[in-house]
């Protein structure tokens, strides 16, 4: 049985330009703040995986990582490790609460780079008074 394709279900929302204009990873996360405001994902719902939506629209894996990276920065969803990104169940800005950044730049430190894991200890460690 094959796997649906996760851009079908974004086709009517999904207006990528590849040439020019605005970056990749900010049209990405423009399209997937519209849907969750309009109601195609409602609360909770468990947002596509990064690979399978990298796959399906052809573009680089680290451009919907900074999509879903934005979008938890900004209250729009929540991510957890093993758990994938889930709509949150109330939109809007997020207070930026340490533990939302976190989250958000470990899940970049277990991708690779030194310079994520240090940033990721950064906020998981207290601050020392």
């Amino acid at each position: 049985m094959a796997r649906a394709r996760v851009a079908d279900a974004l086709t009517p929302h999904l207006a990528l330009q590849r040439e020019g204009g605005e970056a990749m990873h900010r049209q990405l996360y423009s399209t997937f703040r519209t849907a969750i405001l309009d109601g195609v994902f409602a609360p909770g719902t468990r947002l596509p995986s990064t690979r399978a939506l990298a796959d399906d629209l052809g573009v680089s894996r680290t451009t919907v990582l900074q999509a879903f990276e934005r979008l938890v920065s900004e209250g729009y969803a929540t991510a957890r490790s093993g758990a994938g990104t889930r709509v949150a169940t109330s939109h809007g800005h997020a207070s930026g609460s340490p533990d939302a950044i976190a989250t958000s730049v470990s899940h970049r430190a277990r991708s690779g780079g030194e310079r994520w894991r240090s940033r990721a200890q950064h906020f998981r460690e207290p601050a020392a008074v």
